[in-house]
């Protein structure tokens, strides 16, 4: 609770919008997902998020769809060189826009890693990201992704205890009706935290030596969150 304290003092100083653009480097089911979208909707962020637009792949049956299906289902990673092209090409997209970003899920690996802040450095936006944590429980991440439901038309998320559509059952944005994805199993969930812990969680000191970074314990409900920003934000 301190440290979301801490952050809302950020905010009230406008000291967290001094970074134009977010990294999220945390567990599936950590919260990422859900703040991206507030980000999206209200302030108009670009969000490139590499599960989404394999999701979107695999939906609408391209090859590169039919390729990684099985992969996803079963929790385990794309090849890391198709997720850095993927990233990369969406990134250009943004900054052509001059819409600002948040990467939402990715990197996961050190090579990743290492990509991006080349990426980054090569596009003078190494001082214009803040790369964020958010801090929860495996059990309250798997509870969390267990209870997901998801727009297959525009990827907005809910959740079946905490943060449902107005008719539970359809898009509040687009009308179209929630699934539960077929990943989103126990087992899965645990494959993907695992893969997080083993791969992914040693990124954070690697990420502290080159940007600012702040860690958010997200325990607590993002409606909490959201109140916050709805009251802070101007």
């Amino acid at each position: 609770m301190k440290k979301f304290l801490a952050l809302m003092i950020c905010l009230v100083n406008n000291q967290f919008f001094a970074y134009k653009n977010f990294v999220l480097i945390s567990a599936p089911g950590s919260g990422k997902g859900t703040f991206s979208q507030y980000f999206v909707e209200k302030y108009g962020y670009a969000h490139i998020c590499p599960g989404d637009i394999f999701r979107n792949e695999i939906n609408t049956h391209t090859e590169l769809g039919k390729k990684i299906e099985p992969l996803t289902q079963n929790g385990e990673l794309v090849d890391e060189g198709i997720v850095c092209q993927i990233v990369a090409d969406n990134l250009s997209k943004a900054i052509q826009q001059n819409k600002n970003f948040i990467i939402d899920g990715f990197p996961r690996t050190e090579t990743a890693f290492t990509f991006l802040h080349k990426y980054l450095e090569a596009h003078n936006l190494t001082k214009e990201v803040c790369w964020m944590q958010f801090l929860a429980s495996d059990d309250t991440c798997i509870q969390r992704i267990l209870g997901r439901q998801v727009c297959t038309n525009c990827f907005r998320i809910y959740n079946v205890t905490s943060a449902q559509s107005n008719d539970k059952i359809n898009c509040d944005g687009c009308g179209t009706k929630l699934i539960v994805r077929q990943a989103d199993t126990e087992e899965s969930a645990k494959k993907r935290l695992q893969n997080f812990h083993a791969h992914t969680e040693s990124l954070v000191n690697l990420a502290k030596k080159f940007y600012e970074f702040i860690t958010i314990e997200t325990e607590h409900a993002f409606d909490d969150l959201k109140t916050y920003y709805n009251t802070l934000i101007k």
